[in-house]
């Protein structure tokens, strides 16, 4: 069991909603370009950001339910930012559509940021400086 002293604990609150604001803030600053007819551009990003902040969590050192919390935060915000209630139904706006596709792409950039963590542990942790 490792010991965590009180620093360790607010050092993991602080980078944990720090880097799940980031993603969101992230997103929702691109969320134009699902009308501008970018939509792919739009879920290529949701998925990047659900799996880099899986390696940065580990450089950071932190334990694992760090990424873990960073990708609920993340993906239920992005569900609040569905464009319109069509989201939900089997009859979906065409912007609906690509904001479909980006929450799949997201918890698939998840489970790929899950493997990295995994062969990162496997691998030690490498010196970055040497």
């Amino acid at each position: 069991m490792a010991s965590w002293t009180s620093l360790d604990l607010a050092r993991y609150i602080i980078t944990t909603m720090l880097l799940a604001w980031a993603g969101f803030a992230i997103v929702r600053s691109r969320k134009p370009m699902l009308v501008a007819g970018r939509g792919w551009l739009w879920v290529a990003l949701t998925a990047a950001i659900a799996l880099c902040h899986w390696p940065v969590n580990y450089w950071l050192d932190n334990p694992l339910v760090c990424p873990i919390v960073v990708s609920l935060l993340y993906l239920v915000s992005l569900v609040g930012l569905a464009p319109d209630d069509t989201v939900l139904t089997a009859i979906a706006s065409p912007v609906s559509r690509w904001f479909q596709r980006g929450l799949v792409a997201a918890m698939a950039g998840t489970i790929g940021g899950v493997m990295i963590w995994t062969l990162l542990l496997q691998s030690g942790r490498p010196n970055l400086f040497w």
